[in-house]
């Protein structure tokens, strides 16, 4: 056997470890398959300390860019100091407990901002440690677990596929798909290798008119390679900490949409990918962006 046919092996049998890992991480965990969204899950008091803390991290780290830095919070330790480091603990707290803290390392944690004038969204992709993945294409390493916690109510979507990353099984077309609204307060989780992004072209001009502002934090069994800590504020005093309401109260229940092939209203995004994105029904997304749930859950149909 070459060597170049015993790397690929090795990489193969790296991508089943990590996704065997993962899957059974999920299992363990308290979040529902693919997509959970939680409505008032922030505490009122942690809300206006948040937003100026996720506008000074995306200034600092993220600025006019379309992506921004992101940094480490350990899952043990001393109390972080940050409200930033507070909700990264929180998110942990929430979602791993019993069995699954244990193999939790830490959280991954940045903030995104659009100031609403006319910036773009956000490109699908896929969370993975990006440094990994310069180091060995095949090398495809993602969290376990994937949220957004907004801040803020205007902005465009997010918009989850139920497709799959390159270390998981052979891409098809999506089966599900997940378009959330933001809110502030809102906090969505979703499996970590997850095809996701924030399509503007879906969203109304009066949508994307206000300030969308959201702090991701992603939670991994093993640290990135290259994450700074987050550090925190020495002026902040207290420790900082608060509770993340992910109860069975606190859950959206989401209106579902069945998508069949050459249906009318059909908008493909433009950037579709064959077998990754499927096309979304603007009828059914406005009617549900303008109710109580202000979210919608899609299934693909078949012929």
């Amino acid at each position: 056997m070459g060597l170049a046919s015993r790397r690929r092996l090795r990489r193969q049998r790296t991508a089943r470890t990590a996704m065997r890992r993962s899957i059974k991480l999920q299992e363990l965990a308290t979040f529902p398959p693919f997509v959970g969204v939680y409505d008032d899950a922030l505490p009122p008091a942690m809300l206006e300390r948040l937003a100026g803390e996720a506008r000074a991290l995306w200034a600092k780290s993220g600025g006019a860019r379309t992506s921004a830095k992101s940094y480490w919070v350990d899952a043990a330790g001393p109390p972080p100091r940050s409200a930033l480091g507070a909700l990264a603990r929180a998110v942990i707290e929430a979602h791993f407990g019993g069995a699954a803290r244990a193999a939790v390392a830490g959280a991954e944690v940045w903030a995104q901002r659009r100031s609403g004038r006319g910036e773009k969204g956000l490109e699908f992709h896929f969370d993975k440690d990006e440094r990994a993945l310069d180091a060995d294409e095949d090398d495809w390493r993602h969290p376990a677990l994937a949220t957004a916690t907004y801040l803020a109510p205007a902005g465009a979507p997010l918009v989850v596929f139920d497709t799959g990353s390159a270390a998981g099984p052979p891409r098809r077309s999506p089966e599900r798909a997940w378009v959330v609204a933001p809110r502030a307060a809102r906090h969505v989780a979703f499996a970590g290798d997850r095809l996701h992004g924030v399509p503007d072209e879906i969203a109304t001009a009066a949508e994307t008119r206000g300030e969308r502002l959201s702090v991701l934090v992603n939670v991994w069994t093993s640290r990135p390679r290259g994450l700074a800590d987050l550090g925190h504020d020495d002026d902040a005093g207290e420790h900082a900490w608060l509770h993340l309401e992910t109860g069975r109260e606190n859950r959206a229940f989401l209106p579902l949409a069945r998508v069949a092939p050459g249906a009318d209203g059909l908008h493909e995004l433009a950037e579709h990918r064959a077998g990754d994105t499927g096309p979304i029904p603007l009828a059914a997304w406005r009617a549900a962006a303008a109710a109580p749930a202000a979210a919608l859950e899609l299934r693909y149909v078949g012929e």
